[in-house]
């Protein structure tokens, strides 16, 4: 789908057009609202992003990218404990999920749960290292010394 490739290059705003088109043809397709989300998101379109996402979960309550998705822009929209609550959500389906435990602990640490900001960044920490993800393991040791500053 020219949507995904536009998406995966960086030609975001095509890839928003294309999910349009493929919504108009089948607007029951979490996959187009969850890709023009992610569309969306890589735009600063955080608004966008989460009432795409929010469609996605509606279709689907069990698509755990989509809470991950949406914690993500909830964070950067300043809805600290709308992002808690949809990584508690991701986390509970995926405990796996690295990206959800960086969104929580994002999420806890400004809304000054230090404790359980560090603890879920070293979660995070854990799974990139098993994952052999050097360089996600290191945006979260960046993550847990901004965390470590706050506490002092």
């Amino acid at each position: 789908n020219s949507g995904v490739t536009n998406l995966s290059i960086g030609r975001f705003q095509e890839a928003i057009e294309n999910f349009n088109q493929v919504l108009k043809l089948s607007a029951g397709d979490p996959y187009a609202y969850f890709n023009r989300a992610s569309a969306k998101r890589f735009m600063n379109d955080h608004k966008g992003s989460v009432e795409d996402n929010s469609k996605v979960i509606d279709l689907d309550p069990t698509f755990v990218q989509a809470y991950i998705n949406r914690a993500h822009s909830r964070n950067k929209l300043g809805d600290y404990k709308g992002a808690l609550s949809d990584t508690n959500k991701a986390i509970s389906m995926n405990n796996k999920e690295a990206t959800a435990f960086v969104n929580r602990s994002i999420a806890k640490a400004v809304l000054k749960d230090f404790h359980g900001a560090m603890s879920d960044i070293k979660v995070a920490k854990s799974i990139y290292e098993n994952q052999h993800n050097p360089d996600a393991y290191q945006e979260a040791e960046k993550i847990e010394q901004l965390i470590k500053q706050l506490t002092q």
